[in-house]
């Protein structure tokens, strides 16, 4: 079939049954086609041709269901629960520290159907980002573009190779990378202000003058939680000889519950914040939906 002939050519969506043109259509990766309406049904982050079409319906019940977990959870905070940052009208995060979780704001994302959440213990790290300008004109700035660029931990990519079930259910299952776009055309590199709460969410130290200051005198919030853990380490194991050395077994049990928060802290303090807001997300989904995002992705 020629080049006109294909493009002429109708095919049926397997989603709604309507025939569209090749202008107006998606091919899958088993050769499947989907429209373009129904494309509206899937992430903004998405890419359906890498999926069969099972894979494809199995990712639109997946985001029905992160729409409802949007609807409860996210969208009923108060403005003074949510910190959002928005650049060049159309582009940014807002961040709900509350429920472990955040939006991504993009042009594409806000023509989907169905809202959709990131969970912060799925953020590797962060960067900013600049693209270089190549124009040769005398006048032109030094970057055609600069952001805050996230790093996820994705089960559907390279970095991911050797996981074990276990720590692929806890990626996100098709966004490796997020950018959003500060400003253009500038000499600088510039992250915005979503960079330096990126900074409060993980402990790391703040790039503002006035926390740079706070932080000479208290630390970072990664240190503060370092000293505690240490702190309550010390403490647990004051508790612990304390009961054995008494024998009474209320002195053991209130031992054994400072040694999990111990535990619990250094955790916290290991991974950036990211087994506390890992606790906090799995709370929030299981309280919405009855269950975790991620055990309704992997469920037989």
């Amino acid at each position: 079939m020629g080049f006109f002939s294909k493009l002429f050519s109708k095919e049926t969506c397997e989603l709604c049954a309507k025939e569209v043109g090749a202008l107006a259509r998606i091919k899958l990766k088993d050769g499947k086609y989907i429209c373009k309406d129904c494309r509206k049904n899937t992430s903004a982050f998405y890419k359906p041709e890498k999926y069969t079409l099972e894979e494809v319906k199995k990712h639109i019940e997946y985001m029905k269901k992160q729409d409802e977990l949007y609807h409860k959870e996210f969208e009923t905070l108060s403005k003074d629960e949510r910190e959002r940052f928005v650049h060049l009208g159309y582009y940014g995060l807002e961040f709900a520290d509350k429920i472990g979780m955040f939006e991504v704001i993009t042009p594409e994302a806000n023509k989907r159907n169905y809202k959709e959440l990131f969970r912060y213990d799925q953020i590797k790290d962060f960067e900013i980002y600049g693209e270089k300008n190549m124009s040769a004109e005398q006048n032109a700035k030094k970057y055609k573009e600069t952001g805050i660029k996230l790093i996820m931990r994705c089960s559907d990519s390279i970095d991911s190779t050797g996981s074990s079930e276990e720590e692929l259910k806890k990626m996100h299952p098709y966004v490796s990378e997020i950018l959003i776009p500060v400003a253009r055309d500038v000499d600088n590199l510039d992250g915005g202000l979503a960079k330096h709460h990126l900074n409060r969410i993980f402990g790391r130290a703040e790039e503002t003058l006035a926390g740079a200051i706070k932080e000479k005198f208290t630390g970072t919030e990664h240190e503060r939680t370092g000293y505690k853990a240490g702190n309550e380490a010390l403490g647990a194991l004051g508790s612990f000889v304390k009961g054995k050395v008494t024998g009474n077994e209320e002195d053991l049990e209130a031992a054994k519950e400072k040694m999990k928060n111990a535990a619990s802290t250094a955790m916290d303090y290991m991974s950036e914040n990211r087994t506390k807001y890992a606790k906090i997300a799995d709370e929030v989904e299981v309280r919405s939906l009855g269950k975790t995002l991620r055990d309704f992705l992997y469920e037989e």
